[in-house]
């Protein structure tokens, strides 16, 4: 009988525990977005416009460079991008990439020659994150 009731008891408390719960990984306004360290980093707005800039004529000009046809892409190619937490940028194959894989390849290149970004950062976790962002680039025909 004592064991019974000590078993019934033991699934009635564990029932009631709370589950454990994971942090807060939803994304805030004080968290740190990915950062190009060759652009001003005071405002995450104005790092990424010059990195979209830095991209879009880094691209424009190897593009030139080899001679590529852009003619079967539209004018604003939207450019999706993991950053790990070490700041390395992988690129993400699109449709885009489908459409034109020589173009697709000397974006790659293009963001080879970069070099790592500093990694989005998780402040109320204190560690840095991966992040998957999305940039429109113009592309000059």
């Amino acid at each position: 009988m004592n064991r019974l009731v000590i078993c019934l008891l033991f699934i009635f408390i564990s029932c009631n525990l709370p589950e454990p719960t994971s942090p807060n990984t939803g994304w805030t306004q004080i968290d740190e977005y990915p950062i190009y360290n060759q652009c001003p980093v005071d405002d995450v707005n104005s790092n990424w416009s010059c990195f979209t800039k830095l991209i879009e004529k880094k691209i424009d000009k190897k593009i030139n460079e080899k001679n590529i046809s852009i003619s079967n892409l539209d004018e604003t190619v939207y450019l999706k991008l993991n950053i790990d937490t070490l700041g390395v940028i992988t690129l993400i194959k699109t449709e885009e990439a489908y459409k034109n894989k020589k173009f697709f390849n000397t974006v790659q290149d293009v963001f080879n020659s970069l070099g790592p970004l500093t990694p989005a950062f998780k402040t109320n976790l204190e560690i840095p994150v991966k992040a998957q962002l999305t940039i429109p680039i113009q592309i000059l025909k």
